[in-house]
């Protein structure tokens, strides 16, 4: 029985580094679950290999030497609408080590910007375990995190270009005060015991 895999959703095409189209995303318009659909994964779309924006991205990633990475295809859109046009996004997967290589072969600075929620928290640390071992004195990782109730599409519509810019340039934090701020807060650090687990 044939049915519309992306009822009820707007639907993206998703390219490859060369410009061919290779699947769909479709975000949900009502309420429902998953809030994100891709084609099912064939020879052709792998989503552990492929990042939403990639081809649009990959001039100005180079041109900047550096690459923004967010959640999801609107955030994309509307930093891309805002000017900011080395921004890619996951599709629905966590960020994976393929992805990593092939950033880090377009340019020497990869920002992640996720959301500001708990989710997102997740997902910058499985982005921080992933990129640990390639980071180099040349390759270099950061994270943004934004206000808990913004994700990049919504901070940028609401406060414009030049405020993420800046948030990107004063506030994103380096990899290794990321991993210690974490693990700091996992422990009692005031303690001997919390000291010695650190």
């Amino acid at each position: 029985r044939r049915y519309d895999r992306f009822r009820e959703r707007i639907t993206y095409p998703i390219k490859n580094i060369k410009g061919e189209v290779i699947g769909f995303g479709g975000r949900i318009i009502t309420k429902g679950e998953p809030k994100y659909l891709n084609s099912p994964e064939t020879e052709l779309f792998n989503k552990s290999k492929e990042l939403y924006g990639l081809f649009e991205a990959a001039k100005s990633i180079r041109e900047q030497n550096q690459v923004i990475v967010v959640e999801g295809y609107m955030d994309v859109i509307a930093l891309h609408q805002h000017g900011i046009t080395n921004a890619v996004a996951t599709m629905g997967t966590s960020v994976t080590e393929e992805h990593i290589k092939q950033l880090f072969r377009m340019c020497d600075n990869i920002c992640y910007s996720f959301d500001g929620d708990n989710a997102g928290k997740k997902a910058a640390w499985r982005a921080l375990e992933r990129s640990v071992g390639l980071v180099t004195d040349i390759k270099a990782v950061n994270f943004l995190f934004l206000p808990e109730e913004h994700d990049p599409d919504s901070f940028v519509r609401q406060f414009g270009t030049d405020a993420f810019k800046l948030r990107i340039a004063n506030s994103s934090i380096g990899l290794v005060n990321f991993l210690l701020n974490q693990l700091v807060s996992e422990v009692q650090i005031n303690t001997d015991e919390g000291k010695a687990r650190l």
